[in-house]
């Protein structure tokens, strides 16, 4: 549903299909369920942020982000 209103969302601003290289930063990606809803719809420009080192190799692994960054938000 969230992916679905991303995919809604940029498809109204840009008028086309031509949102697919959206930069898009899902903060906690926690299991990666986002980015792989947003994978399958096409985006390439998926990067991540969790603050669990052992979740960053774990979402990396998984190959639908770009990057992980490890921090613990609001520190």
């Amino acid at each position: 549903m969230c992916a679905q209103a991303i995919v809604d969302l940029l498809q109204r601003i840009s008028g086309g299909d031509c949102y697919l290289d959206t930069k898009i930063l899902h903060l906690a990606s926690g299991n990666g369920q986002i980015g792989q809803l947003l994978s399958e719809q096409g985006f390439t420009e998926l990067y991540g942020q969790d603050g669990s080192p052992v979740k960053r190799l774990m979402l990396l692994d998984k190959g639908y982000y770009k990057d992980i960054e490890t921090f613990i938000v609001g520190k």
